[in-house]
């Protein structure tokens, strides 16, 4: 009796805990290419960072094939699936587009601009927005 009453409180936690997000898988071809750092700001303190400050040339690739790259000084050190999303916002209004990474939990909000600059913008507080150029 006291092993059913557990798993019946563990398994009403594990259904309360459990939040489905109403997302949509989209296919968009606005991020595809490849990218050159221009800038990222953040951080509690509102931290600015750019190639001419760190002394780093940073690029990343969305292929059609959904992988993403990151490369820092001409070194891959990112290469992972990536998953684009479409979110409801709070309000229920509109929605907001999102980039899911398989190597990380955070995901970006991204924006591709009539300039042809790329905003991705971390999904959490004081977290950076970094700006990219298209170069292809």
């Amino acid at each position: 009796m006291k092993t059913n009453l557990i798993l019946t409180v563990i398994t009403v936690i594990f259904m309360v805990s459990c939040h489905k997000e109403n997302t949509n898988l989209i296919n968009s071809t606005s991020l595809t290419g490849e990218w050159s750092w221009i800038s990222s700001t953040g951080g509690i303190a509102g931290i600015k960072y750019t190639p001419e400050t760190t002394g780093e040339k940073r690029r990343i690739t969305f292929d059609t094939d959904s992988v993403f790259r990151f490369y820092r000084n001409d070194t891959l050190k990112i290469e992972s699936k990536y998953h684009l999303l479409k979110v409801p916002t709070s309000d229920g209004l509109d929605s907001t587009k999102l980039v899911s990474y398989a190597y990380s939990t955070i995901r970006q909000y991204y924006e591709v601009q009539s300039d042809g600059v790329l905003v991705l913008s971390d999904e959490c507080m004081d977290c950076f927005m970094s700006q990219y150029k298209r170069i292809r």
